[in-house]
């Protein structure tokens, strides 16, 4: 009798883990976004945001402490760094001091990782102080992903979340007001959203006030809100200068207004995932520190 006992208790048990796991793998494939909510789900494309400048460089008197006198060369060594995963030309200029040619200039190709360092040479005819300042300046992308789905209006289930993909680099591209799960009526709907790019590091700046070029991509239908409704609507929209679209705010930030149209969502719950893929080209500077400068 206690042996029949202790083989029911056994099976119960094991019917009650094989219930346990049989609702996870249900909850696992049908209902990932709840797992991902109590941090045990898949992995939904999460990558973090991450923000620096592709090129580090500096710039320095190659003997600070000796006399610099005229008609004498001195030396400025220039030290370039590419943190980016491609090759970078980067063109660096000196300014600031009257015996500067204003057409002076370094172009220097870098490989990924690669880290150089070369010597930019001056003379002055006559006795003077100034203060020298070099600028490098190369062209760089950033591009942002940002992963919805279109919901039934009369819906109330859950919907997998995927969260945004972003590249490496100076700005933060983003899209103002936007959901991950977007309800639509019987009908297709339009929606203004706002994208955004701005400077996330205060060491360098966009050169010439405004974007190389701009790409919105989508798989819905979208346009640029400043132009007429466009017929037929596109899923792709390159912008290039001189299309005021691209002219930047103070400081270097973009907002641009688009119009996404939302997908009726008929017979089921929610769509397939959509996206947004933005990218931008520009070309990006940064600036040495001050090298104060005294001819005798």
């Amino acid at each position: 009798m206690i042996r029949n006992r202790k083989a029911q208790a056994a099976v119960g048990v094991l019917v009650f883990l094989l219930i346990i796991v049989g609702g996870f793998i249900f909850v696992y494939i049908y209902h990932p976004s709840l797992l991902n909510s109590l941090g045990i789900g898949r992995s939904t494309n999460i990558s973090s945001v991450v923000y620096y400048d592709p090129i580090t460089f500096s710039a320095a008197l190659q003997n600070p402490t000796l006399p610099i006198y005229t008609n004498s060369q001195f030396n400025v060594i220039i030290t370039l760094v590419n943190h980016a995963s491609q090759p970078i030309t980067v063109s660096v200029s000196p300014a600031g001091c009257p015996f500067i040619n204003p057409s002076e200039n370094n172009v220097i190709t870098l490989g990924s990782g690669e880290v150089t360092s070369f010597s930019d040479s001056f003379s002055a005819s006559k006795a003077q102080d100034c203060t020298m300042l070099f600028t490098a300046c190369f062209n760089y992308e950033s591009s942002y992903q940002y992963f919805f789905s279109f919901e039934n209006q009369d819906y109330n289930g859950l919907v997998p979340i995927v969260s945004p993909i972003y590249s490496i680099s100076p700005f933060n591209i983003s899209i103002s007001n936007i959901k991950q799960v977007i309800p639509t009526p019987p009908t297709p709907s339009n929606e203004t959203y706002t994208l955004i790019l701005n400077p996330a590091t205060t060491e360098g700046y966009v050169n010439n006030g405004v974007l190389r070029w701009l790409s919105i991509s989508s798989t819905s239908e979208i346009y640029v809100a400043s132009q007429p409704a466009l017929n037929p609507q596109h899923t792709a929209i390159n912008i290039t200068p001189p299309s005021p679209s691209l002219d930047l705010l103070s400081g270097g930030a973009l907002q641009l207004p688009f119009i996404l149209t939302g997908q009726p969502v008929i017979g089921k719950g929610y769509s397939s995932l959509q996206n947004i893929n933005i990218t931008a080209g520009y070309s990006y500077c940064l600036q040495s520190s001050y090298i104060p400068i005294s001819i005798t």
